[in-house]
């Protein structure tokens, strides 16, 4: 049977792990007090007599800016690692408590993660605050993609920071030119509409190829990047 640790069996769990000879400190509650950015879920499965037989604590936080959420179980799970029938229990429990954390179907978050920076300049770029909010946005690009790096490195260290340029490597090679050139074109109109100068017309043969290459990002990410992550995740530990 497997359950979620709640308060009533915490203190059951922890004894578990810190009496089985793949427990680990990293499996704790305790750890999850030294990363309090993170939330920290753990499940249990327990044999015909009752009593816990395997455990697998999990980490989990979502990732500004990229429309993603990134979960790991550190030095998980606490089992009989030949004991196949728990250990697949485990994993199914896992793959249950990381389906929960999707809030929108995958591809629209990959369409929105693509769309609504270039978008937010576009739009910007119809107004004199553009000027302010552009440089603004571009800048928040920047650093989100910088969190989202430092949040994989700081979860997995060399091996997340592989993970992160899976995850991302391809949406900033298709993302950051669109979202600069669009920044380029809208900047020039709001400074003009700043200096009440009238607007040019915007050239459309620019917008359009964007458009064209955000789209066949969105169809890259979405078939290029779970291969990459199935070839990766075997080698990570």
């Amino acid at each position: 049977m497997t359950e979620l640790v709640t308060e009533k069996t915490l203190a059951e769990y922890e004894t578990f792990v810190q009496g089985h000879p793949k427990g680990h400190f990293a499996q704790s509650s305790l750890w999850a007090k030294q990363k309090p950015m993170w939330t920290w879920d753990a499940v249990a499965v327990r044999g015909d007599d009752g009593r816990i037989k395997g455990t697998l604590a999990l980490m989990t936080r979502k990732v500004p800016g990229i429309g993603r959420t990134l979960m790991y179980g550190c030095r998980g799970p606490v089992c009989d690692l030949d004991d196949r029938t728990t250990f697949a229990e485990l994993m199914y429990a896992a793959k249950k408590l990381a389906a929960q954390e999707k809030d929108a179907p995958a591809l629209l978050q990959i369409v929105w993660a693509y769309v609504r920076y270039p978008a937010a300049v576009f739009l910007l770029g119809f107004t004199a605050w553009g000027v302010l909010f552009i440089p603004l946005v571009c800048a928040a690009q920047g650093f989100f993609l910088s969190f989202a790096v430092q949040c994989f490195a700081s979860a997995m260290g060399r091996q997340g920071v592989a993970l992160a340029l899976a995850a991302l490597g391809l949406r900033c090679l298709f993302v950051l030119p669109c979202l600069l050139m669009i920044a380029s074109d809208g900047f020039a109109a709001a400074w003009r509409l700043a200096e009440r100068q009238k607007p040019e017309v915007r050239d459309r043969r620019r917008l359009v190829i964007c458009v064209f290459v955000l789209l066949t990002g969105t169809v890259a990410e979405c078939a290029l990047v779970p291969r990459l992550f199935a070839w990766l995740l075997p080698g990570i530990t």
